[in-house]
């Protein structure tokens, strides 16, 4: 069916609607066009003053190639144009006063999300939920920089200091508290994915670390049970910017809806992250995968007081 659609004009304004608007022939054309207008000279320069483009082309026209390569670089990750993404950038510093120019980047563009744990809170979770069935394989993936410090369990090796996450050694074989309580009178102990454990196996603190993961859950149906399956990225406490990526294969049962969690446990400090992908039957299933409203997108379901979810533009200790 057409969609028809009149106006109204009041006397005297015939001369000036048939000015400024081209009609077509309905039965060939059924829409209205603009006509063009006369763009004086004068305008032309009061526009340079008020419009940012100007100077941006000229930044843009003096880079060099290697520059406007590493920008076309920084857009193909999120399908733009190397020029485009570095007009949104520009403008964004020019309207908020801060000087020189982006350094374009593969694991972040433009905004970024920021989530940050400050006392009384010690973690933090956010989620973004889909209630479609999911379809394998599949992969989840994020870019991220850490700034995060461990706020649980303090333990110390005699010797050693504070135990850290990785390459853990002793002086003599004893693991102690900071109150001096001895948890391991002798043998050897290392640490295997965040959790410490003996030379035999035995695991002697598998949560005595802050971790930081981004968990990929759904909901399988296989032999009348609910199944809910998780796979984990666990991510480093502090970090420079990079990408960490997980495949998914396929599970036995009938597949069903899913959620990703960034979760922060017993940390205080800073995650930002970017370019947030769950990708499978070859489409992103995210709704922003760029960042660009984290508030909006993902649901704060454990923000306690002292942790912040907000869209930044990186600056300082988020580059």
């Amino acid at each position: 069916m057409a969609l028809v659609m009149g106006i109204t004009l009041p006397a005297g304004v015939e001369i000036v609607y048939n000015k400024t608007l081209r009609m077509y022939d309905i039965s060939v054309f059924c829409n209205v066009g603009k006509n063009p207008r006369f763009f004086p000279r004068s305008k032309f320069y009061t526009l340079k003053e008020i419009t940012y483009l100007f100077q941006i082309a000229y930044a843009w026209n003096a880079f060099s190639q290697e520059t406007k390569d590493a920008w076309k670089a920084a857009a193909d990750v999120i399908g733009q144009h190397g020029y485009n993404l570095y007009v949104e950038d520009k403008s964004y510093r020019f309207k908020h006063g801060i000087g020189g120019n982006a350094t374009p980047s593969i694991y972040h563009q433009y905004l970024v999300g920021h989530l940050s744990v400050s006392a009384p809170a010690s973690s933090a979770l956010i989620t973004q939920y889909n209630s479609r069935r999911v379809n394998f394989p599949a992969t989840f993936e994020l870019c991220r920089k850490t700034n995060l410090i461990d706020a649980g369990t303090n333990l110390k090796t005699e010797g050693y200091g504070e135990l850290m996450t990785l390459g853990l050694e002793t002086g003599d074989g004893n693991l102690i508290t900071e109150a001096g309580e001895n948890i391991l009178a002798d043998g050897v102990f290392e640490s295997v994915d965040y959790n410490l454990t003996t030379e035999a196996g035995e695991i002697l603190l598998a949560e005595g670390y802050g971790t930081a993961k981004l968990k990929f859950i759904w909901t399988r149906y296989y032999q009348g049970q609910n199944i809910e399956s998780t796979e984990t990225i666990n991510l480093p406490l502090v970090s420079s910017w990079n990408k960490e990526t997980k495949s998914i294969t396929q599970y036995s049962g009938i597949r069903g809806k899913w959620r990703l969690e960034l979760e922060l446990i017993d940390v205080t400090g800073d995650i930002w992250f970017d370019n947030v992908y769950v990708t499978y039957s070859g489409e992103i299933k995210l709704p922003d995968p760029y960042c660009m409203d984290v508030v909006k997108y993902w649901q704060q379901t454990n923000l306690p007081a002292g942790a912040v979810l907000e869209t930044i533009y990186p600056t300082g200790g988020a580059l």
